[in-house]
């Protein structure tokens, strides 16, 4: 049975940074990391995991909760998060509740929560818009090092990687107006999710501020997947025909309504202009790419990996990691989905 002292001797190493470079890898030089790294594939060491952790006391392993593995939103926060806490020296266990809430009810939430919590990990992040206050509330007073992605929870602010989404809603219609449009639908996420009635809002303000009211039967629903995106913007289309543009609260469900146009030979952007929200890889993967409003996908997994390093048991107190960013802005990313109407120059 291969030892630490096999893999220390093939490496030219100490065993002592043998087994940093496995419990704290942060901590030991690149080359060498490399060098240990490559002895164990090569001699096949395998440490006991359980015995580590019971003589630690400290997983590290750290829970991942989504909604769904597939979306265009969650997908990149869930790679640069696991690659983040890989680089740790960290192992990470995903559970999935399910999409939409047709797919999701409490009982699955609880399932999927109480599977990662008795694991033993040592935080949570949790990217999901689908749990309600009540329950989020619960699932932060039991595990207080949990951590959440794009929502603010009263009382747990230092706990959430948050994002202005009606700031987002507010440059997406003044987008719009400079454009020259004020013939809008609005293809807005579910009513019970925060970020989507904070985009709503911000939208319909900027709007009234300059004196057009969006109009109840110029807001259909969906739920923040591709199908549900076809599925308002056949409505948009037998509703009535003098909407100019369609603001969507993400790029999967503006991805669906581009499919649907395309179907029924609307031309985009001349007979219809739209705009997304998210700036996620689909944006540009559409045609034409979509004018998006950019959330920094990226930038909040990266933040809410180290916020969760910092809550974790074996890190707590210790002050490793840098103070993480808990707050972020929205950009427009203008590209090829929004027609300019009129000519006036911009104010």
């Amino acid at each position: 049975m291969t030892t630490l002292e096999n893999v220390a001797k093939l490496a030219g190493v100490s065993t002592a940074t043998v087994s940093r470079t496995l419990n704290t890898p942060e901590q030991v030089e690149s080359t060498t990391r490399a060098k240990v790294t490559d002895a164990i594939a090569k001699t096949g060491y395998k440490r006991n995991e359980m015995a580590r952790t019971l003589a630690s006391q400290s997983s590290r392993t750290i829970g991942l909760l989504t909604d769904t593995f597939s979306s265009s939103y969650f997908s990149p926060i869930l790679e640069i998060t696991t690659k983040i806490l890989h680089q740790h020296g960290y192992f990470t266990l995903v559970e999935a509740m399910g999409s939409t809430p047709s797919t999701t009810s409490s009982e699955t939430q609880n399932r999927a929560w109480h599977s990662l919590t008795s694991r033993q990990v040592e935080s949570v992040i949790l990217l999901s818009g689908l749990i309600n206050d009540d329950l989020l509330r619960r699932m932060f007073s039991e595990f207080p090092s949990s951590v959440i992605i794009g929502q603010t929870i009263k009382g747990a602010e230092d706990r959430c990687v948050s994002f202005d989404h009606y700031k987002g809603g507010q440059l997406a219609a003044e987008h719009l107006l400079k454009k020259g449009h004020r013939q809008i639908a609005m293809i807005k996420g579910s009513s019970y999710r925060e970020d989507s009635v904070e985009r709503a809002q911000g939208f319909k303000d900027e709007l009234a501020a300059n004196n057009i009211k969006l109009d109840a039967d110029a807001i259909f629903e969906g739920d923040y997947t591709v199908d549900s995106g076809r599925a308002a913007t056949k409505k948009i289309l037998k509703k009535r025909d003098n909407f100019t543009a369609i603001f969507s609260h993400n790029d999967d469900m503006a991805a669906g309504a581009i499919s649907e146009l395309h179907i029924a030979g609307v031309d985009i952007p001349n007979k219809m202009s739209i705009i997304g929200f998210d700036n996620s890889a689909i944006a540009q993967a559409v045609h034409p790419q979509l004018t998006s409003i950019s959330q920094p996908i990226k930038a909040m997994g990266h933040s809410a990996a180290i916020l969760a390093l910092n809550l974790s048991k074996s890190q707590r107190n210790k002050n490793e990691f840098e103070q993480p960013q808990l707050r972020f802005s929205p950009e427009i990313i203008e590209r090829h989905s929004v027609k300019q109407l009129n000519t006036v120059a911009e104010q």
